[in-house]
C-alpha cells in the first residue's frame, strides 16, 4: 500500500525492494521513501503541520509533525 501510495505522489520505487530482515529492511525503504516525500514538501513550502500551529515548547521551539 505504501508503495503504491508514494509512487502516485512522484516518489517511484523498484517494485523489488530486496528482503526483509537484511541490513535495510523493505519496511526501512519505505519509511525513507515517505521522508524523502515530506522533505520535498517542506522545501517546496507545500508541507502541512499538525497541530496547526505548532505548539511551542518552553523553551521556545516548535513542535509539530510535517507531511
Amino acid at each position: 500500500m505504501r508503495h503504491r501510495l508514494l509512487a502516485t505522489a512522484g516518489i517511484a520505487l523498484d517494485s523489488d525492494l530486496g528482503d526483509t530482515g537484511g541490513p535495510a529492511g523493505v519496511d526501512d525503504v519505505l519509511d525513507a521513501a515517505v521522508c524523502a516525500w515530506t522533505a520535498r514538501r517542506v522545501a517546496n513550502g507545500q508541507a502541512r503541520s499538525s497541530p496547526d500551529p505548532p505548539q511551542v515548547f518552553s523553551d521556545g521551539l516548535p513542535c509539530a509533525i510535517w507531511s
